[in-house]
């Protein structure tokens, strides 16, 4: 069971800053677990998914638009567009790393939704994005840590795909997927600290990331003091 949220009103107040919400308002989510979840480790073979990613980032940061296969639902996930394929066997893994890997390739839904741990490839990707006239261009910032608390695999993409034996489809050293993370089925929402518009923070972006990141870490310390308040 997964059982925890945030609902704080310094980080929603810093995300929205048109919005008003109780001050200190907590409040305390249950989140039924997958049952794909409950054998992701069990694969044919001894071959799991890389499950001791070293260095996790304090914070990842996901770019989406309206034409996003996976966009932030109106229950605060966001789902993969293949949520429901399974990824128990090598096939099944090779298969999804393959597909998701090759940006261009529209015709295969897959069951990750990724972020990227490099707050530099987001404007990068960001600034991309807003020139190809697709709409509003966002940055949701996530705690990689409060997905790994709540028992969800998070994965780095150059290990997974140097490990399965995918090739890099632009031939770059996998240097496209150098800080690329990949979150199996879903991101939920207690993951998430906050959404803002590209368009906001453009203009004064390294400002913003220097407030992110100690935002980030209000809501690392209050997910944790929840998920221990939770298994007391």
């Amino acid at each position: 069971m997964i059982r925890y949220t945030h609902c704080c009103s310094r980080i929603e107040m810093y995300f929205n800053p048109r919005r008003t919400f109780d001050t200190g308002n907590l409040c305390l989510l249950q989140v039924s677990r997958s049952p794909i979840l409950t054998d992701f480790h069990l694969l044919e073979g001894a071959d799991p998914f890389i499950d001791n990613y070293s260095s996790y980032p304090g914070a990842a940061v996901r770019v989406w638009d309206s034409m996003s296969r996976s966009q932030l639902q109106s229950n605060g996930r966001f789902l993969a567009e293949a949520g429901e394929m399974p990824l128990r066997t090598r096939a099944s893994r090779v298969e999804a790393l393959t597909n998701h890997s090759n940006w261009g390739n529209w015709g295969y839904p897959t069951p990750v939704v990724s972020a990227t741990s490099s707050f530099n490839d987001a404007a990068i990707r960001a600034r991309r994005q807003s020139s190809k006239n697709r709409g509003r261009v966002y940055l949701t910032v996530i705690n990689p840590r409060a997905r790994l608390r709540a028992g969800l695999p998070l994965l780095n993409a150059k290990d997974e795909m140097t490990t399965y034996g995918v090739p890099d489809p632009y031939m770059g050293g996998y240097g496209y997927y150098e800080h690329e993370l990949l979150c199996p089925w879903v991101i939920t929402e207690a993951e998430i600290v906050g959404t803002r518009p590209w368009d906001e923070i453009s203009d004064h972006y390294d400002q913003w990331v220097q407030r992110v990141e100690g935002i980030v870490s209000l809501h690392e310390a209050m997910n944790l003091a929840l998920h221990r308040t939770a298994d007391t």
